[in-house]
């Protein structure tokens, strides 16, 4: 914490009275970074956005956000790495995870009511699999943001399988 204060250029107490200890400290930092990057909430004033649209506009900020403050992912996936040693840092990754997953499962269970994405889809796994896939893009393409724009409309392509063929009259 002395060295973090000193970093900051602050008074030991000032970052004390404020963070109670370390854990308190990366938990202030999760959601400063988690909120920055709109994780979880969609950037939109449209209430008619189509699920896929949301979904894809969710990947496109993730990118724009890598490309502006690629330092913030490379502290997430540092931070994120501790947390498999760490019980208290699992917890707040956890916490943050919960109101991501949830957005996202709402947003593919729309997708499969308006049959933008596929019927037997399961919304919870896909969830995870997405989570799993920006932590991983995140790391592979630190410093490379824009690579990260084909893997997401692949997954999107899967997502929406026969649906989005169906739809538009055709079979992929």
């Amino acid at each position: 914490m002395r060295e973090v204060a000193k970093r900051a250029g602050i008074d030991h107490s000032t970052l004390h009275y404020y963070f109670s200890g370390k854990e308190a400290l990366i938990d202030g930092v999760v959601d400063h970074i988690v909120q920055d990057l709109a994780i979880g909430r969609p950037q939109t004033e449209n209430a008619e956005i189509s699920p896929r649209e949301l979904l894809s506009g969710h990947f496109n900020a993730l990118i724009r956000q890598m490309e502006r403050t690629p330092e913030m992912f490379v502290v997430l996936v540092e931070l994120h790495s501790r947390a498999m040693r760490e019980p208290a840092l699992r917890a707040i990754f956890a916490k943050n995870d919960r109101a991501w997953k949830t957005f996202l499962v709402e947003t593919l269970q729309a997708g499969i009511q308006k049959n933008e994405f596929q019927a037997t889809l399961v919304p919870e796994v896909a969830a995870d699999v997405i989570i799993s896939l920006v932590r991983g893009l995140s790391t592979t393409f630190a410093g490379r943001a824009g690579l990260m724009k084909r893997p997401f409309q692949q997954l999107l392509h899967w997502l929406e399988g026969d649906a989005a063929s169906t739809a538009k009259g055709t079979r992929i």
